[in-house]
């Protein structure tokens, strides 16, 4: 994931945030800061049958439920862009995509993109570089 950031992050002007940096409350902070219209979480998640809240992101300290997905207060200002790329995602429940687009945009996110499937790293790292430099 340090390296899809890095290669990201040559694009665009942005502010990485790894491991320890990598949590709600840092997102926040720094978007309070500098009005991103993009945000890019690389990181684990995990999208589950069932209740809402039985599906998360993974952030360094804590998972975020995607029923809290409004906690990072992405209407404030307005994000273009949500991009969650995960390793593990939508594994077997074809409602998710539906569930997923839709609390993106409840949280406000203008749009969202996510990856889907069970993923290596280096293979997410490849699609969404070709994906925004294209």
């Amino acid at each position: 994931m340090p390296i899809e950031l890095g290669a990201i992050a040559q694009l665009w002007p942005t502010e990485v945030r790894l491991n320890e940096q990598f949590t709600v409350g840092q997102l926040r902070q720094q978007r309070s800061i500098y009005p991103y219209g993009i945000v890019h979480l690389a990181t684990h998640a995990a999208f589950e049958p069932g209740a809402v809240q039985n599906s998360y992101i993974r952030f360094w300290d804590r998972p975020l439920r995607l029923d809290r997905l409004r906690d990072l207060q992405l209407l404030q200002p307005v994000v273009q862009l949500l991009v969650l790329s995960a390793c593990r995602t939508a594994l077997g429940d074809p409602n998710v995509e539906l569930g997923f687009a839709g609390l993106a945009v409840q949280s406000g996110a203008k749009a969202a993109v996510a990856s889907w499937w069970s993923i290596s790293d280096a293979a997410t790292l490849v699609m969404m570089i070709d994906s925004i430099s294209s």
